[in-house]
């Protein structure tokens, strides 16, 4: 999630992901994918900034888990799901 602020200077927090483009109209407004429209005080530019360092950080993020299986469920016969842990650069937890 990335954090804006409306003209009322009220914080919120938007998912990038559901963002399909930003407009400098000339105030800032961000559409989303089903025609939501926020006006925000951060200009495009800006936007755009946060958007990289977040879809940066779930990169980075990722490069430090790894899969593995998870304890087996309530069912002795079901399969483990998978399951996601933390590593750090020298291989601990």
């Amino acid at each position: 999630m990335i954090s804006l602020t409306r003209l009322s200077g009220q914080r919120f927090a938007l998912n990038p992901d559901l963002m399909e483009r930003i407009e400098a109209t000339p105030d800032t407004v961000v559409s989303l994918v089903d025609g939501t429209k926020h006006v925000v005080i951060e200009d495009v530019d800006q936007v755009v900034a946060l958007v990289r360092h977040f879809r940066a950080s779930v990169v980075a993020l990722a490069q430090h888990m790894e899969v593995q299986p998870a304890s087996v469920g309530p069912d002795p016969g079901s399969a483990p799901a998978p399951g996601l842990r933390l590593v750090t650069r020298s291989g601990g937890e």
